[in-house]
């Protein structure tokens, strides 16, 4: 008999009335967190009964450790579940028009949605579809969606839950989420702030009290404890239900707990006879099992009666919803110790033998038993299975689990030398090694790859698989001795071009640069293809570039990108990457920061992270500082963290020392000079003067941190614009360098930044207001190029060096406008005239180096209390 909920009457008060608040048209999002054993799944239970006692839909998933290669699919459980128990007409209805749903629930009256290409964008699309799915089951009563275990789920249906969260407000839709206590910077930990912040209701279960603990063991046992008992019980199970009920007999035991624990459940687990044990040691492999299966694998007699005996022991679980019925071990920790016990060549045979029977059934959940069952599977069987999860997993960008997979069925390609598969098991591998970061381990299969290919006397393979290589060792930073990928052919697809181009600039290499792109430019005399027209368009762009024509290099690239549209969808972000990551900048310098910022998206990041990973930190830190130009400082900080993080993910220290840098000096100008200095340390650490890309960042960051801190800089700083690498990096770079020599009183310096400046500004307007700023500066005249500045939608100001500090007055007016009175109002509060206030704010503005009231208003914000 399953024992009473005790100790948890604060808890089921809040859930009552959140269940409540949503029959009343308020619904809302719940989460249920603690240490594992700590009863949050008791607690659903529970509470899923109150929900259907007051009329509610209810539908339930669960995460599981054995299944957590497979994507949303606690979210697939809850909704299978519940469309199997409704009426074919009724579930036809709900499931009408959600095409773009099929990829995540199999149903043969929905015809996938056709691919866009843009794997983000038909993520969000089945997101919204999960969603109208939800409005239409709360349409005629509302819904209480318990996704419990969610530690054990994947990041995207953590992520789908947040999608459907946000909006349970305006639903009368009740969803309970349930984990372990997440660490911090995780994604659960990101839902949850997510709820706090959206007031949502969150629960964190904390142990029991001793005597609730005294009522639990006494419902337990039938009978009051004994004194010695419970003390023994409580002081060994510190209030945790689930040890409780292990140490008296039943129950479940979670992950990572004490040892004593461990043999707890060890003990009761030993006490089976031997068809109980196997049967428990079946169901935890399998995961969660319909009888017909379970019945299909079982070999003994008995089998009702012994799956009787572990139901009436507390050890297994029925799932039932409507007609559909299913087992598992009672606890995600029993089936883990069962599992544990076991050898490897008892998991192998039972793996195989699930494997065999769900591949009649259902594929996708025999992939982990083909995974995990060895040479007990046929191999020809299991490449396929392996390579088609393998490959579904690489669609939705899920490295990891590609690379359990793939690796898998490339070990029994080898060893049935299944030649035909396997070049692309091995290209599939190779690509999520790179998105996983492991790129000296994609390297080695690249390498045999290569090998085999060379055998086989394959050119075109080669030289495909020498793009691919050239590209990984790109991204390894491996500069000192490029790789020069084979002759580019006629024959070749035009991306070839633009590995060679990325190669010449990743070494930066002129010479070599030119010579690519002339190939570049005249790709369209022999292929008359929009990849083509890519290609030339773009090699057009970086050549005017690189000749200090600005105008024509946008002019060029907004080819290239127009261009880019009209190729297929499978394609065109793997060459629209690289054409929309300089757009930002290209905008920029034509003097249009709005549209600059509306071009800090890239798509295609996520398709090329797989043979560049470092792809989506570029384009965040491009936004970082297009934000920056624009005055949004705060946002510009917020894209730096993201912008390290990525980068730290990529464990590249190129990548890692660009980011630091960039936050730096993000810091810097924000006046955080102490956070500023530790991630120029860092920086330090990892700095390579052979890549021009990390020496730039790393000259304007230290520039910037020199002016306000008087440090010294290497010479660098003062070189002329670059023509290859980040143009924004380099613009603010230069910049900047000019407000350092001003400052230093370098006139020679000076002078020759305000060269650099106005060679570019011939075509760029950006470039030459910023020469006009340095000529004011080098004058000691008014910022007017500010006002410049800030018609094309930029917010820069000159950093303060705070040489000239303000009088008591001055700072008492800017302390004022820092609260957002406007001079008529600062002129009444403090008896003063309008005129006199304009006279300290001009000086203030001077002494300040400022140019435009928010930029002062940010000033006085920052040292508000100095």
């Amino acid at each position: 008999m399953e024992s009473r909920l005790v100790g948890r009457e604060r808890e089921l008060g809040i859930i009552t009335a959140a269940i409540d608040a949503v029959a009343a048209n308020n619904g809302r999002m719940l989460l249920v967190s603690g240490q594992a054993g700590i009863g949050k799944s008791r607690l659903a239970i529970s509470s899923l009964r109150l929900a259907k006692e007051r009329g509610f839909t209810v539908l339930m998933g669960s995460a599981s450790p054995l299944q957590a290669g497979l994507a949303y699919a606690p979210v697939v459980e809850a909704l299978r579940r519940h469309l199997g128990t409704l009426p074919e007409t009724e579930s036809a209805e709900l499931l009408a028009g959600l095409h773009d749903i099929a990829g995540l629930i199999a149903d043969s009256r929905l015809s996938p949605a056709p691919p866009t290409g843009d794997p983000d964008l038909e993520r969000t699309r089945m997101f919204e579809a999960v969603l109208r799915l939800v409005e239409r089951i709360t349409a005629e009563r509302p819904a209480f969606i318990v996704v419990d275990d969610l530690h054990w789920a994947d990041r995207g249906t953590i992520e789908l839950l947040h999608y459907l969260g946000r909006g349970s407000r305006r639903r009368r839709l009740l969803l309970w989420c349930g984990y372990r206590s997440a660490e911090p910077g995780g994604p659960l930990a990101a839902l949850a702030m997510t709820v706090r912040r959206e007031e949502g209701v969150e629960l964190a279960l904390e142990p029991l009290s001793d005597k609730a603990v005294g009522e639990l063991v006494g419902d337990l046992l039938g009978t009051p404890p004994r004194a010695e008992v419970l003390s023994r019980v409580t002081a060994r199970a510190q209030g945790v239900p689930l040890f409780v009920t292990a140490l008296v007999g039943g129950g479940e035991i979670p992950a990572g707990l004490p040892v004593i624990i461990r043999d707890v459940v060890l003990d009761r687990l030993q006490r089976l006879d031997d068809q109980a044990r196997r049967l428990l040691e079946l169901i935890a492999v399998a995961g969660t099992g319909s009888p017909r299966l379970l019945r299909s694998l079982w070999t003994e007699d008995g089998f009702d009666t012994v799956l009787r005996q572990l139901f009436q022991q507390g050890l297994i679980e029925e799932l039932v919803d409507g007609p559909t019925l299913s087992y598992r071990v009672s606890h995600p920790l029993y089936a883990e110790v069962s599992y544990a016990e076991l050898t490897v060549g008892q998991r192998r045979s039972l793996h195989a033998t699930i494997a065999a029977a769900l591949d009649r059934t259902d594929v996708l959940k025999a992939a982990p038993h083909y995974r995990d069952a060895g040479d007990l599977v046929d191999p020809v069987r299991a490449c396929e299975v392996l390579g088609a999860a393998g490959k579904r997993a690489l669609d939705v960008h899920d490295a990891r689990e590609a690379v359990n997979y793939l690796s898998v069925a490339l070990h029994h390609a080898e060893s049935l030398d299944h030649a035909e598969m396997i070049p692309d098991l091995m290209d599939g591998l190779a690509r999520a090694l790179q998105a996983s970061g492991r790129l000296d381990d994609a390297a080695s299969i690249w390498d045999h790859a290569e090998a085999m290919a060379l055998s086989e006397g394959n050119l075109l393979r080669q030289r495909v698989l020498g793009y691919y290589r050239s590209m990984l060792e790109a991204e390894r930073g491996n500069v000192r001795t490029p790789m020069q990928p084979v002759q580019f052919e006629s024959e070749d697809p035009p991306i070839g071009l633009m590995v060679h181009w990325l190669l010449a600039v990743r070494a930066n290499d002129l010479d070599r640069v030119w010579s690519v792109l002339d190939r570049m430019i005249g790709l369209t005399e022999y292929q008359d293809t929009p990849e083509a027209r890519v290609v030339a368009h773009f090699g057009a762009s970086i050549a005017a570039r690189v000749g200090g024509d600005y105008t024509a290099a946008h002019t060029q690239n907004q080819i290239a990108v127009e261009a880019a549209e009209q190729i297929d969808v499978e394609s065109r972000e793997q060459y629209g990457y690289a054409v929309k990551l300089q757009q930002p900048g290209l905008l920029v310098l034509r003097g249009d920061v709005p549209a600059a910022l509306r071009a800090t998206g890239n798509p295609g990041a996520h398709q090329v992270q797989f043979y560049l990973p470092g792809a989506v930190q570029y384009v965040i830190q491009i936004r970082s500082w297009v934000l920056y130009i624009a005055g949004d400082l705060p946002a510009a900080l917020e894209n730096a963290d993201e912008s390290v993080a990525e980068a730290e993910r990529t464990g590249q220290d190129r990548l890692v020392g660009r980011a630091r840098a960039a936050r730096a000096f993000l810091l810097a100008e924000n006046g955080n000079l102490a956070r500023a200095e530790q991630d120029l340390k860092v920086v330090r650490e990892c700095y390579d003067a052979s890549h021009d890309d990390l020496v730039m960042v790393t000259d304007l960051a230290e520039t910037a941190y020199a002016l306000r801190t008087g440090a010294k800089v290497d010479d660098t700083v003062f070189m002329p614009l670059r023509p290859l690498g980040d143009h924004l990096v380099d613009t603010l770079r230069v910049a900047f360098a000019g407000y350092l020599a001003v400052a230093r009183k370098d006139n020679a310096a000076a002078l020759q930044v305000l060269g650099y400046l106005k060679a570019g500004g011939r075509t760029s307007p950006f470039l030459d207001a910023l020469a006009q700023r340095q000529e004011e500066l080098m004058a000691g005249e008014d910022d007017r190029a500010g006002e410049r500045l800030g018609a094309m939608g930029a917010t820069l100001s000159v950093p303060n060096r705070g040489t000239q500090p303000l009088s008591r007055r001055e700072r008492e007016i800017v302390r004022l406008v820092g609260q957002g009175l406007t001079n008529g109002q600062i002129a009444e509060q403090l008896f003063l005239s309008e005129r006199t206030i304009e006279t300290h704010l001009h000086n203030s503005y001077k002494k300040l180096r400022l140019s435009t009231r928010p930029a002062l208003t940010r000033w006085a914000l920052e040292h508000d209390g100095d």
